[in-house]
C-alpha cells in the first residue's frame, strides 16, 4: 500500500474505535437510565463532548498521529463508562440490601418469586418465570464490563502504533 492508501485505512481505523467507544458509552449510559429510571446519569453523556473534541484536535492539528504513551480518547471513554458501571453495581447491591432487609434472604431467585408473589418457583420450579430481572440485570453489567476491556485492547491495538516498537505496544497492552 502507498502512504495515501495507508493514511485513509488509518484514519477509518480510527474512527472505527472511537464510535465504538462512544457507542458502548452511550449504551452503558441508556442502560443505567433504563435500569433507574434517572434522568440525571444522562449528564455522562457530557464526556461523549471530550471525546469529539480530542478527535477534532488529532485528526486536526495533530494530522491524524496518536500521541504515544498517554490516549485521551481512552481517557473520555473511561470516563463515560466507568461511573455508569460503577452506579449500575450500586443498584444491583441496593437491590440486594432491600431483598435482605424484606425478605430476610440472600437468594435472587427467592427474592424475585417472593416480589412477585410466585410460591411455585419458591419450591424449586423456576420454569414458571420466563426470565428472573435480577440475573438478567447482573449479567448485562457483566457483559458491559467485559466489553469495557474488550474494546480498550483491541481499540489500542487497531490504532497506529506511531513510535512505539511492537514489544512497547505488547507491553502497554498488557
Amino acid at each position: 500500500l502507498d502512504s495515501d492508501e495507508m493514511g485513509w485505512f488509518t484514519t477509518v481505523r480510527a474512527l472505527l474505535v472511537r464510535a465504538l467507544f462512544a457507542t458502548h458509552g452511550i449504551v452503558t449510559i441508556a442502560y443505567l437510565h433504563r435500569q433507574t429510571r434517572k434522568p440525571q446519569y444522562w449528564y455522562l453523556a457530557a464526556s461523549v463532548a471530550g471525546l469529539l473534541l480530542e478527535s477534532i484536535v488529532t485528526f486536526g492539528a495533530n494530522r491524524g498521529r496518536e500521541w504515544k504513551w498517554f490516549c485521551p480518547y481512552a481517557f473520555f471513554y473511561l470516563l463515560i463508562t466507568v461511573p455508569a458501571t460503577w452506579f449500575l453495581e450500586l443498584e444491583l447491591v441496593e437491590w440486594r440490601i432491600e431483598c435482605n432487609n424484606t425478605y430476610k434472604t440472600t437468594d435472587d431467585m427467592v427474592c424475585q418469586a417472593k416480589r412477585m408473589g410466585n410460591v411455585s418457583v419458591i419450591k424449586n420450579t423456576p420454569h414458571e418465570l420466563d426470565f428472573l430481572e435480577t440475573q438478567n440485570f447482573e449479567q448485562t453489567i457483566r457483559r458491559l464490563e467485559q466489553l469495557l476491556l474488550l474494546l480498550l485492547i483491541l481499540g489500542r491495538w487497531m490504532l497506529p502504533k506511531g513510535k512505539l516498537t511492537h514489544d512497547q505496544l505488547s507491553q502497554l497492552l498488557l
